[in-house]
């Protein structure tokens, strides 16, 4: 079965009218590379995967923090993506 084995980065988007996080995943097996997926989604598709575990606390607040200055104002929309804003 693929498993998603590590967080490469991660990444705001505008869908609509709502803000998503988005990880970039390095799977197992690894030949099947790198794909950007919905944070939501894939937690809870692999509610058990051990990068959970490792990005508990770290990620799941950056995160929140990503959120809170979305509500704010504090990122701007480029290309379908949302990116922090430049002052």
């Amino acid at each position: 079965d693929n498993e998603p084995v590590e967080i490469m980065e991660r990444r705001m988007v505008k869908k609509g009218d709502q803000a998503l996080v988005q990880v970039r995943i390095r799977w197992s097996p690894s030949a099947l590379g790198t794909t950007w997926e919905d944070y939501e989604t894939l937690r809870q598709r692999f509610p058990a995967a051990s990068i959970w575990r490792e990005t508990m606390t770290g990620q799941d607040q950056t995160t929140r923090e990503d959120e809170a200055q979305m509500e704010d104002g504090a990122f701007s929309e480029e290309e379908g993506h949302v990116t922090p804003a430049s002052h």
